[in-house]
């Protein structure tokens, strides 16, 4: 099927959507809304900010004795202003906005701080949107968490599904887990739970939009072999120590048997959903964000050396030689 745009660009809620015939691709962003939402406000921008969090960043905010803001007001707002980026065009500060939002009530000096680096970030990449090119048929999913990253010693979990392997991702989460788990094995299962619901309520829509595609069996990959491994046994089998988690294997167990995922491994380094549970910094931040919003071209260059150029090979691996043969129709569902 194919998606028709009228003329090269249209705006739509703040959106600028154009479509680019040499390269067959659609791209969405928000530059305007970006340069709305930073006009007027004290923001450094003399220094080049390569990530939306400092080095120091952690979703713990125990330790920070930065003290009260008394900006709480202007904390709120232009945290929601934020949140629609990520929720459309940027899912790359996602986990910074989660993170943020859950400091909505008593904001500290160092929130707002972060805050405003995220802003500068923005406005430093406002011509950032997500890509969507003409690839073959793929869905590929990536779900991963964090175990016990927060003071109250909940984890975070982060997915991406994406329709092929070159365009941007068509559905990404960031959030944090509601319940406590007990090892890192379990936040992953949380993780993995959350994912297929949401990539099996997807899957129904995509084979509404897209009939005669072949949806199934959508590969899902995680980097956890526990988890994969309890994931794959049957549920009667799982005693011991891994009982009690029965009852959140039970849906993930039923769609493995009836072929509409397959669970696969990968690795962390190249895992891009850990984009979403955590900081990530330098190269490896610019390899996950030119995936998640399909600027594989653009982002991944030859100046990366050592262990980043293996990670960054491995993933241009998987973005070429794909035969271009239709605009696809993307359903982007971003939270």
């Amino acid at each position: 099927m194919t998606a028709h745009i009228g003329g090269l660009s249209k705006s739509f809620l703040g959106m600028k959507i154009e479509k680019n015939g040499k390269t067959k691709s659609i791209e969405v962003r928000q530059s305007l809304y970006i340069e709305n939402i930073c006009e007027g406000e004290d923001l450094d921008f003399s220094k080049v900010v390569p990530t939306p969090h400092p080095m120091s960043f952690q979703q713990d905010r125990s330790k920070d004795t930065s003290g009260p803001s008394d900006q709480q007001v202007y904390y709120r707002r232009k945290v929601m202003q934020i949140m629609y980026l990520g929720v459309r065009t940027r899912p790359d500060v996602l986990l910074d906005i989660i993170v943020l939002s859950s400091r909505l009530e008593n904001p500290t000096q160092e929130d707002v701080r972060i805050l405003k680096r995220v802003m500068v970030y923005l406005y430093q990449t406002k011509e950032f949107g997500m890509v969507f090119k003409d690839g073959a048929w793929e869905f590929l999913v990536y779900i991963d968490a964090s175990f016990n990253c927060y003071e109250n010693g909940r984890g975070h979990s982060g997915i991406l599904m994406f329709l092929d392997r070159v365009s941007a991702a068509i559905l990404a989460k960031s959030l944090k887990q509601q319940t406590v788990s007990g090892s890192s094995t379990q936040a992953e299962l949380i993780s993995l739970n959350e994912g297929v619901l949401h990539v099996m309520w997807l899957e129904g829509i995509l084979s509404e939009l897209l009939p005669g595609v072949q949806i199934k069996p959508i590969k899902v990959y995680n980097d956890n072999t526990s988890m994969i491994s309890l994931a794959k046994q049957p549920v009667v089998n799982r005693q011991g120590r891994s009982k009690f988690m029965n009852r959140a294997l039970f849906k993930v167990n039923e769609n493995i048997a009836a072929g509409d995922i397959v669970l696969l491994y990968e690795d962390t380094e190249t895992l891009v959903a850990d984009f979403l549970t955590k900081a990530v910094h330098g190269k490896r931040f610019k390899i996950f964000r030119a995936r998640i919003l399909g600027r594989d071209g653009q982002e991944i260059d030859l100046e990366i050396k050592g262990d980043d150029r293996e990670v960054a090979e491995k993933i241009r691996g998987l973005q070429e030689g794909v035969d271009l043969k239709k605009i696809q129709i993307y359903w982007l569902e971003a939270s």
